[in-house]
């Protein structure tokens, strides 16, 4: 059977903030290429994500377990040339405090499903 060679294959780059360049992302819009790439934490994403960070504080507060709150913004770094993408935010607080990380990309899917599927599993790929 020639399945694998009768379909196109989709390629899919994951990578950690270190690659989160506006060069990289444009490349990979260009060549169609998939891409979930970690984004560094910054005052203008934190306002961006205040309720859901708001959210995750407050059922950590009730609950006293650990709680993770996901979200999607808009959001256009300088560098992107006021092109906005979608980023995924997952905000988690636990009794050591707030553990905020922030995913851009170009797929569709939920911010749970896709960090937690797409996203994670980048780590768990460099560890191998």
């Amino acid at each position: 059977m020639l399945h694998s060679a009768s379909r196109p294959r989709k390629i899919l780059f994951r990578g950690d903030s270190g690659f989160c360049r506006s060069q990289i992302l444009s490349w990979c819009e260009r060549s169609n290429v998939d891409y979930i790439v970690g984004i560094g934490t910054n005052s203008r994403l934190n306002a961006l994500s205040l309720d859901v960070r708001h959210r995750a504080a407050m059922g950590f507060k009730e609950t006293r377990e650990k709680q993770r709150c996901f979200a999607t913004l808009s959001y256009a770094a300088k560098s992107w040339k006021k092109r906005e993408r979608k980023v995924d935010v997952k905000a988690e607080f636990t009794i050591k405090a707030d553990n905020t990380r922030y995913v851009v990309t170009n797929l569709k899917g939920s911010a749970k499903w896709l960090y937690d599927r797409c996203y994670c599993m980048r780590g768990d790929m460099e560890n191998r």
